[in-house]
């Protein structure tokens, strides 16, 4: 019988599986379970920020280089096992490849060079009043005599801001502008009259844009939908559920702050996962049938179940952030510890990685004024509780912001616990330590699990377990259990301190 915390988990490692299983040929991923060997490349590009986001850069890397493999000569990609290049599937490989850039992992600019292309193909595609066009819509027909809305477009707008940030070039801001333009104006814009699956493109692309407003207005209109169980029917008028539509209106509300609702719609989703780590297009709840990819899993349900995995916690730690300390006892036995392994002078370079509002760094540099501190923390939020002279970042422990071996020293203060994919945490802590470079873990032993409530996905760990998993990437590592803190010292606390070697 698993816990909440431990079956939660276990859907993240199926669904981790199931991604490692429909990657055909380490190029990219399959369409869907019956299809599992012809590439989806729209969805492949929007799968590497959610990789990167969870650590899997090799994959996300793999993938960007088979999609530069298959760019069309005027920029755009091709819908899968085609010849007819589609507008959306061209902005969803730009958000892949933004995603790179952005992430330090573009080597020679190959990667920035095909997503100024594909922005390029998407403007050619834009008329005259500011609407986007696409070369064909034989595909986009939908059951009940609907078809995918234009307007799904709204969602290729965010990468080409991007390439606007890149390039400096007005063309790519005044685009975007006349297509916002166009499209704000429609007053049934975002009315729940298509497919769960495609409504939330917009909505989230109206987010991502800075369109809040308007947003919210639509998500407000999706609660009237939502029932009790946390569940939206696929369309507003029948019985069945579509699985990723549930997964993006619950990033729509966690990206809003509307928690209670994204919770509710995200465990309803999560509770129809099949044994594979997948889930069908949709589910019949009702009298209707469903018609979405009924019998097929399909490869964005996992991407839309990871970034609300990630937007959920994201939404979690902000909401809590204002009751986070801003202060630790220089006699708290967490402190003492990283203090204690600090002092030699060769460690300059440090990093407070999931730094909270910095107490520990506020301390450690008032001790050690000569050296050279930097913060990262989840959110963008949780930093601006920060007033210190250090260097600032937003990132988290399985995406740390820097090139490997930029820190001497690295101690991460009860959030680790967090990370959810420890193993691939433990690689990219170890990527940024410089070789003989030390880093101090602390956080919670397992055998004293039960002693406070647990977040979700939060874990807790076995001194040897952990040691091991450091051991692997070369940090040799000793434990010291016991901590005091607060003025107890009841086994709660545990240091991992590991030596790169």
């Amino acid at each position: 019988m698993f816990s909440v915390q431990e079956n939660k988990l276990k859907k993240f490692e199926l669904a981790k599986k199931w991604i490692a299983k429909y990657t055909v040929d380490n190029n990219g991923i399959a369409v869907e379970s019956n299809q599992p060997k012809v590439i989806y490349p729209e969805v492949t590009g929007y799968y590497i920020p959610t990789l990167i986001k969870f650590g899997d850069k090799k994959r996300a890397l793999d993938y960007g280089n088979y999609l530069l493999s298959i760019q069309n000569p005027d920029g755009s990609w091709n819908a899968p096992n085609s010849t007819t290049p589609y507008t959306f599937d061209t902005g969803m490989i730009l958000k892949g490849l933004a995603a790179l850039v952005e992430n330090n992992l573009d080597e020679n600019d190959k990667y920035k060079n095909a997503l100024i292309k594909g922005a390029d193909y998407i403007l050619s595609m834009q008329r005259d009043d500011g609407s986007i066009a696409t070369a064909d819509y034989s595909q986009w027909g939908l059951p009940y005599g609907k078809q995918v809305p234009e307007a799904n477009h709204i969602y290729c707008l965010e990468p080409i801001r991007k390439v606007a940030q890149l390039t400096g070039e007005q063309k790519y801001e005044k685009s975007i502008q006349r297509a916002l333009d166009f499209y704000l104006a429609k007053p049934d814009l975002t009315d729940f009259t298509t497919l769960s699956h495609f409504n939330a493109y917009i909505i989230e692309g109206l987010i991502d844009i800075g369109e809040i407003e308007r947003a919210q207005r639509a998500m407000d209109l999706i609660s009237l939908h939502q029932r009790l169980d946390g569940s939206v029917s696929a369309y507003s008028n029948v019985d069945f559920v579509c699985s990723t539509g549930l997964f993006q209106y619950a990033i729509c509300w966690y990206k809003l702050g509307e928690i209670k609702k994204a919770d509710a719609a995200f465990e309803y989703a999560c509770e129809l996962q099949n044994k594979s780590g997948d889930w069908f297009g949709s589910y019949t709840k009702g009298r209707d049938e469903a018609n979405y990819f009924p019998q097929g899993e399909i490869a964005w349900a996992v991407k839309y179940f990871l970034d609300a995995v990630y937007y959920g916690q994201k939404a979690k730690y902000e909401e809590i952030a204002h009751i986070f300390l801003d202060n630790i006892d220089p006699n708290d036995g967490r402190y003492l510890i990283i203090e204690e392994n600090l002092k030699d002078d060769k460690y300059k370079n440090i990093l407070d990685l999931g730094c909270g509002k910095a107490r520990y760094t506020k301390r450690l540099k008032e001790k050690y004024p000569d050296k050279n501190f930097r913060c990262v923390d989840f959110s963008d939020k949780v930093l601006t509780y920060i007033d210190l002279d250090v260097e600032k970042k937003q990132g988290s422990i399985l995406n740390i912001p820097y090139q490997d071996e930029s820190f001497d020293f690295i101690y991460i203060t009860e959030a680790l616990e967090h990370a959810i994919d420890i193993n691939f945490a433990i690689k990219e802590i170890a990527r940024v330590l410089k070789q003989d470079g030390k880093v101090v873990i602390i956080d919670k032993d397992l055998r004293a699990k039960g002693a406070l409530e647990l977040a979700d996905f939060e874990q807790w760990f076995d001194s040897k377990g952990l040691s091991c998993l450091m051991q692997k990437c070369s940090l040799k590592t000793k434990v010291v259990e016991n901590l005091e803190y607060e003025n107890k010292k009841d086994g709660l606390f545990n240091a991992w301190i590991g030596e790169k070697v």
